[in-house]
């Protein structure tokens, strides 16, 4: 903030045209051309000064023009989550972020832009590593809970020089267009812990056991502990699952289905089974029960909010494939 004070300063006892006597303005009639946003950008300056950023980065011998495009860029990516063309925008027409960073950022070219990104992805595993040490510093104990799971993105473009780029199921629903996964694992804070670029086919269980290769941290930054790792059921199977117990990893995991099938008398009686716990949480009922097996926990849960939420999927469901019937007997009747 006082970088960004002084340097506000000195701009206005360098214009020529300075008036320094004092005006009264109207407020009714103010208005305001090529204003910028100043609130999101100090807050995210603060956390990256917090995080011992610009320390690191020169560390890694990058200038401070590096270190404040770097900046720039992140900060756009958390404000304004856009392409990198975007970010190239924001930074010239509507962010304040350049009054922020260590050397002053005006008319930022856009190959700089690519360039700093493409050099703090050079950097990506050591930059990582740093960010898990310091979070851990600052929040300590969240390292015993870690959530993994796979998603994917998609390119506008056709990405002929990209060779993770293929085609598959997109989550956002692009079909058509060429993905890249992305497999990430974050702490109980939703902190990014690690991640790693995958091609777009890949499987979700697939990508388990190379993230776990990479974490090498398990054995070498958390000596003593069990972190609990929770995963998605698609990433859960057999071989997953004796793969952390090899790792000696504890691990959450939902089932759905016909294991469900198995407990539905406790199910059906769980308003009167003492053993079930009721909690509330966001005004709504949740009820679990704990089954001790030999070697794992299994535990009962019947939400009210998951409940609701099912029924008003299920009506949706029903309403459409109604709708489509309705359809179909309009287009019959037209045939005949």
């Amino acid at each position: 903030m006082e970088r960004f004070t002084i340097r506000s300063a000195r701009r206005i006892e360098n214009r020529k045209d300075a008036d320094v006597n004092e005006v009264t303005v109207n407020l009714e009639n103010l208005t305001n051309t090529k204003y910028r946003s100043f609130g999101p950008e100090f807050v995210a300056h603060s956390v990256w000064d917090e995080l011992k950023l610009p320390q690191k980065l020169a560390e890694m011998g990058f200038t401070a023009k590096e270190r404040s495009l770097s900046e720039a860029i992140v900060c756009g990516r958390l404000i304004n989550h856009c392409s990198e063309l975007a970010t190239w925008e924001w930074i010239n027409n509507s962010s304040s972020i350049g009054e922020l960073t260590e050397e002053s950022l005006d008319n930022v070219g856009l190959n700089p832009i690519y360039r700093i990104g493409d050099k703090l992805l050079g950097h990506k595993k050591e930059l990582e590593e740093h960010l898990f040490n310091i979070e851990a510093k600052l929040h300590p104990g969240r390292e015993m809970l870690y959530l993994f799971d796979l998603t994917n993105f998609y390119f506008e473009g056709q990405a002929l020089g990209n060779s993770l780029a293929m085609h598959a199921k997109s989550k956002e629903k692009r079909h058509d267009c060429p993905l890249v996964s992305l497999g990430l694992l974050v702490d109980s804070s939703g902190f990014p812990v690690t991640s790693e670029i995958f091609p777009g086919n890949i499987g979700e269980p697939g990508t388990l056991s190379e993230i776990l290769q990479k974490m090498g941290y398990f054995e070498e930054c958390l000596p003593g502990m069990t972190p609990t790792l929770a995963m998605d059921r698609g990433i859960a199977t057999a071989e997953n699952i004796k793969l952390l117990k090899e790792k000696n990893i504890h691990y959450i995991l939902i089932t759905r289905g016909p294991r469900n099938a198995y407990y539905l008398e406790e199910f059906e009686n769980n308003q009167t089974d003492p053993e079930f716990k009721s909690f509330t949480k966001n005004g709504k009922e949740i009820r679990i029960k704990e089954v001790p097996n030999a070697d794992t926990v299994e535990i009962l849960c019947v939400s009210e909010g998951r409940k609701e939420k099912e029924d008003a999927m299920s009506r949706r469901w029903t309403e459409r494939a109604s709708e489509d019937l309705a359809s179909s007997e309009i287009c019959k009747k037209r045939k005949h």
